[in-house]
């Protein structure tokens, strides 16, 4: 995974402070804490979790709109960490973002067509340049020509997140960084966002960062899929190994509790989650799931597990993950076995 890598993340940390009497410094929490991943080159990474886990604030953090307190962020030979002012600018025609509200990310003062050609001014691109390049993206996210003087309330939910979708697209970036881009549309509109999305990826080859917190949308349209707990990575594997035998008991919880309306298909027995999850100002010192965690050891609450890579390529943060005969298995969710669901 790391030989092809457009987009390399290394122990990346984002810390806010909290003020205090006086403007001073009371606590610090961690939003991201360590979190490393690789994107290949046309591939869609998904990273999935519950509110508040920093699924979001690691892509803003990549995208260098908030602030890395550590780390190291990579876009093939750029090290965007370390660009700042016109470089930067520069930079982002090579990654854009796709935001979770397809209507208060868009300028309700503007037209369509000026807010899609926004990133071109931004390039001090020529207006017969722009003209070209809002026909064509147009075309491409299913808006005809004459849609491009209306003003954004004139549009529906999913035309306005294909206006988005445009507005990332007309640079001719590497990587769209898709933060929830279909939780505030219905499943309908979903469904015809996703198909475009991955439409889009196989005509321009273009890389997907992928949020959300919906393991089904997940499953549908990503190769590669990253589970955070508490601003760290807890388990990292390929689709249809996450989904065939989750090997973190934080990512089999999350699994139970998608209900399965298809006959014959799996499901996971429920796993109900004790407790709420630690203070991001306090973590604990060991594993950071293990207090909510149905099969924990003493040595999980004594030592943080590191995220060990396996032979099939996932790396899982366990202290009981291990490989025997080729065959990787936690050796204490087996009480938490799969059921068949046949109805």
């Amino acid at each position: 995974m790391i030989d092809q890598a457009l987009l390399t993340v290394q122990d990346l940390e984002v810390e806010f402070a909290s003020k205090g009497a006086l403007g001073r410094n009371k606590h610090v929490v961690k939003a991201v804490n360590g979190v490393s991943f690789s994107i290949n080159k046309g591939d869609t990474f998904g990273i999935v979790g519950e509110s508040g886990s920093g699924k979001t604030t690691t892509a803003l953090a990549i995208m260098r709109l908030v602030k890395a307190t550590k780390g190291k962020v990579s876009l093939g030979d750029m090290v965007l960490t370390d660009l700042h002012g016109e470089a930067l600018r520069r930079a982002r025609r090579q990654f854009q973002m796709v935001f979770q509200d397809p209507f208060s990310s868009l300028n309700p003062r503007l037209r369509a067509r000026d807010v899609v050609a926004e990133p071109l001014a931004m390039l001090d691109r020529s207006n017969k340049d722009n003209a070209r390049e809002l026909e064509e993206v147009f075309a491409q996210v299913g808006l005809r020509p004459e849609q491009m003087d209306l003003f954004p309330h004139q549009f529906s939910g999913g035309q306005r997140q294909r206006i988005a979708l445009a507005r990332a697209l007309v640079t001719r970036p590497e990587l769209i960084v898709c933060d929830e881009p279909v939780s505030a549309l219905d499943v309908a509109i979903q469904a015809q966002i996703l198909n475009l999305l991955k439409r889009i990826q196989r005509d321009l080859d273009v890389t997907y960062l992928f949020i959300s917190h919906d393991l089904g949308v997940v499953q549908y349209i990503c190769d590669w899929i990253a589970v955070m707990y508490l601003g760290q990575i807890v388990e990292v594997a390929p689709r249809a190994s996450l989904f065939s035998y989750p090997l973190h008991p934080y990512t089999l919880s999350l699994l139970s509790a998608v209900p399965s309306a298809s006959p014959g298909t799996k499901a996971w027995k429920a796993i109900t989650l004790k407790g709420e999850p630690p203070s991001l100002i306090n973590l604990p010192t060991g594993c950071i799931f293990a207090d909510r965690c149905p099969v924990m050891q003493p040595e999980c609450q004594k030592s943080p597990p590191a995220l060990q890579e396996l032979s099939d390529g996932r790396r899982v943060a366990c202290h009981f993950v291990e490989e025997k005969e080729g065959t990787v298995q936690n050796t204490l969710t087996g009480g938490l076995e799969m059921i068949n669901v046949l109805t």
